[in-house]
C-alpha cells in the first residue's frame, strides 16, 4: 500500500471511529423537541444527588419562568440564559427559589411553559464545575404537559 493510500485509510478509520456524542448528550444548548421516554426519578432526589453528566425524567410543577427580552436595535446585549424552575410541589412557596431545593432548567423558549403546570420533562446535566457543592446545571430536551 503506498503512503497517500495509507495515509487516507488511516484518516477514514479515525472518522469512523471519532463519531461526536450525539447531541441530545452535549450540553451548550437547551432543545424541546425530544421524546421523553425513561423513567422518572424523584425531583428531591436528582436536586440532592447533583449529578454531572446524563440523561434525566422527572415531573414536577413550573413555578417559575423567565424570558429573555429582545435586544433594543443598536444595542450590545449580553447573553440570556432562558429558564423554567420546577419544584416537585404544587405552589411550593414556603421558601424562595432556590437551586439547592429546586430543578432550575435552561430552556430554549420559556414562554412555551405555564406557571402551576405540571409537566413531565427530560433534560441532561452539564458537568461545569468541580465543586461537588455546585448546584446541578441542567438544559432541558424535551417535555409534555401532565394533567394536575
Amino acid at each position: 500500500m503506498t503512503k497517500p493510500t495509507l495515509a487516507l485509510v488511516c484518516l477514514w478509520a479515525f472518522a469512523v471511529a471519532a463519531k461526536p456524542a450525539s447531541r441530545a448528550d452535549q450540553c451548550g444548548q437547551p432543545l424541546d423537541n425530544e421524546p421523553v421516554t425513561g423513567t422518572a426519578i424523584g425531583m428531591d432526589e436528582l436536586v440532592a444527588k447533583k449529578p454531572r453528566q446524563g440523561r434525566f425524567v422527572t415531573e414536577g410543577y413550573a413555578q417559575n419562568t423567565y424570558h429573555c427580552q429582545p435586544c433594543p436595535a443598536g444595542a450590545s446585549c449580553k447573553p440570556c440564559e432562558e429558564v423554567v424552575w420546577f419544584s416537585p410541589m404544587f405552589g411550593a412557596f414556603k421558601h424562595p427559589l432556590a437551586r439547592d431545593q429546586n430543578l432550575v432548567l435552561s430552556v430554549p423558549d420559556a414562554r412555551r411553559f405555564e406557571r402551576m403546570q405540571r409537566y413531565r420533562v427530560a433534560f441532561v446535566a452539564c458537568d461545569v464545575s468541580s465543586n461537588p457543592q455546585a448546584p446541578l446545571v441542567a438544559e432541558l430536551r424535551g417535555f409534555e404537559p401532565l394533567k394536575p
